[in-house]
């Protein structure tokens, strides 16, 4: 596409317009001048083909940013094209709107199977297919920019990870240096000292990196969904089904996209909040929880059962924080047509507590219980179970700072336990 001052392809006002590259196909020389002509009226660029052997040479040699395609022609229909267009990784992106006078539902239902993203029906106003030309030329701009942003989403986590590995080995060729060198332990500790400072620092330029990163990419996915609104409001009732599931695609992946980061950077903050220790009501920390869950308690019919709670060492937010997620969680994995039913008690052994909250959901099959506490670890599709796999990471980060322990047990179709033990009071030993 060639960009130029005036009005945009999209009919936003003030944006840059784009010139687009359109390959039209059709055995008619009427129909391609016709055709052409209304294209070059819109200021794009129009390429003719007269067979769909000369359509796919010149998809292939320079490929086009829409294509328009007649149905019935000789030796190789429009069918058929698109679907050697869809085969081909090269050509396969390329929007087909198919153009044809057989305005049977079945050759619809064709054209949709081949892999169009349109129909339109002979003889048409010359305002509807500019209309539907400008619409999918807009939502391919638009995919293209929501591809780029999901790669450099991509490659901030892979940066990420790099930077964190290599303060990772860099420590730990710290550490066998002073182990190989037999140093005194005033020079060890003072070696040490300074590792943790700059171990510390470290850490501290990667907080800032994420989130510098964090921000950065959200606010390009936040422009897909203003842009996406603004083009739903624009086209109005000229939208077609396709056109509105499209959209919502995209509004949907942009949104899902600023909350995975935004949890990413909940998770990693969470490694350098230091939380004052105090005596924590579990039992208080409880009703505070369920009154806060209300809602979804109400919605999803949940049934709550509690034996008393202890008191424990901790910090009652990160308590509150810990209960919420687990019975967040019950509901969530609840078995379709069985309300959640939650039995939540405790035991003191010694010095510590062990908690349970059992549910009746779906349960787990046991190869995966280990790493259900993964960071982004889900185990079912955003579609059946909303979420970004981030709440049990998160739980186990909060027990372990606590110096407790956190597992599950489950048998999958009949429910899951999630164990976690929390030191207590002195009172309660």
């Amino acid at each position: 596409m060639t960009e130029t001052s005036g009005f945009s392809a999209s009919g936003l006002e003030g944006a840059p317009f784009v010139a687009a590259d359109i390959l039209v196909v059709d055995d008619s020389p009427s129909n391609l001048s016709y055709l052409s002509g209304i294209i070059s009226e819109q200021g794009h660029m129009p390429r003719l083909a007269i067979s769909g052997k000369l359509a796919l040479t010149a998809a292939k040699a320079e490929i086009p940013d829409l294509i328009l395609l007649d149905v019935m022609m000789p030796e190789i229909d429009g069918f058929e094209v698109c679907r050697r267009l869809k085969s081909d990784p090269r050509t396969r992106d390329i929007p087909v709107i198919f153009v044809s006078s057989m305005s049977d539902p079945q050759e619809k239902v064709r054209a949709f199977t081949a892999g169009g993203v349109d129909y339109v029906t002979k003889p048409f106003a010359t305002e509807e297919i500019v209309a539907r030309i400008r619409t999918h030329l807009e939502i391919s701009r638009m995919r293209t920019r929501l591809l780029e942003q999901n790669a450099e989403l991509e490659e901030a986590r892979r940066s990420l990870e790099t930077r964190l590995d290599e303060q990772t080995h860099s420590t730990q060729l710290a550490l066998l240096n002073l182990i190989d060198k037999e140093k005194t332990l005033d020079t060890v500790e003072s070696d040490l000292q300074h590792t943790v400072e700059a171990l510390s620092r470290s850490h501290a330029e990667l907080d800032r990196f994420a989130a510098i990163a964090a921000h950065d990419l959200q606010e390009p996915s936040r422009a897909v969904i203003l842009f996406a609104q603004l083009l739903q409001r624009r086209l109005g009732e000229a939208m077609d089904t396709t056109t509105i599931e499209y959209l919502e695609y995209i509004v949907g992946a942009a949104r899902q996209m600023m909350t995975l980061v935004q949890d990413l950077l909940a998770y990693t903050e969470r490694f350098h909040q230091n939380y004052a220790l105090e005596r924590v009501d579990c039992d208080k920390v409880l009703k505070i929880v369920l009154k806060k869950m209300e809602p979804a308690l109400v919605t999803s019919a949940a049934k709550i059962t509690s034996r008393p709670l202890p008191t424990v060492v901790a910090n009652e937010a990160e308590c509150i924080e810990l209960f919420e997620q687990l019975i967040g969680n019950s509901i969530k994995f609840s078995r379709h047509g069985a309300p959640p039913e939650i039995e939540i008690a405790a035991t003191v052994d010694g010095e510590e507590c062990e908690f349970t909250i059992t549910d009746n959901g779906i349960g787990i099959e046991e190869i995966y219980l280990e790493r259900i506490f993964g960071l982004f670890m889900r185990l079912h599709t955003r579609q059946r179970y909303p979420g970004n796999g981030v709440g049990l990471a998160l739980c186990k980060t909060i027990v372990e700072s606590l110096g407790g322990s956190i597992k599950a047990t489950s048998e999958a179709d009949k429910g899951t336990t999630i164990h976690f033990s929390l030191p207590v009071t002195d009172e309660q030993v």
